[in-house]
């Protein structure tokens, strides 16, 4: 498993260049089925896929999220909502989580914790209410993961930085982290397939 809080570029499986927007929406329309449901397999039913997103504002996040969830079929959304933290450094700050429905990643609740620490508080007695009390399988996405004072662990992380080529023009980097037994996943071998030829490491 994979500690948000303590990423190191070395251990990403691959690396993407991005020079576009349009980069960044098929990296996520890519990754999408390293996240999908093998319903054939009655072992993953009651799984979650826990994914980490490390980006700053301006790297593209509404862009991955966008291919993302383009392969999704008709999601069903469940609740939206948004708390603010009050005991805590982050007084003030809101989290902002999502829970819907699909049938290509099951139950999924995304969740962008902003700079708030203390997101579990929340979403843990959330998810144990409605999901795995009812062991109902799926995906949790966790933007800004990586300011988790839990240090909870995470199934993969992608991470998108800012960088300049030698000319100082911007473009973006994704760097992809996965545990072993998430990078064992067919879906994930055919997206590494996929990109290699644009692979920085």
């Amino acid at each position: 498993m994979i500690d948000a809080s303590d990423l190191s570029r070395k251990d990403a499986r691959i690396s993407i260049k991005l020079l576009t927007p349009q980069d960044t929406e098929n990296l996520g329309r890519d990754f999408a089925p390293c996240l999908h449901m093998d319903w054939e397999n009655a072992s993953v039913h009651s799984k979650r896929t826990r994914v980490a997103l490390i980006a700053t504002p301006g790297t593209g996040k509404t862009s991955f999220f966008k291919g993302l969830y383009s392969t999704l079929d008709k999601p069903l959304t469940i609740e939206r909502r948004q708390d603010f933290l009050i005991h805590s450094r982050f007084a003030g700050k809101s989290i902002t989580q999502k829970w819907f429905q699909s049938v290509e990643m099951g139950h999924v609740c995304h969740v962008d914790v902003g700079f708030g620490s203390q997101f579990w508080r929340i979403l843990k007695p959330y998810r144990d209410k409605l999901l795995d009390a009812q062991n109902l399988g799926g995906v949790d996405i966790v933007e800004n993961a990586q300011t988790d004072e839990r240090k909870d662990e995470f199934d993969c992380a992608v991470w998108i930085e800012k960088s300049m080529d030698q000319d100082m023009n911007p473009y973006r980097e994704a760097y992809i982290i996965a545990s072993d037994k998430f990078a064992a996943r067919p879906a994930f071998q055919t997206f590494i397939e996929t990109h290699a030829p644009r692979a920085e490491i």
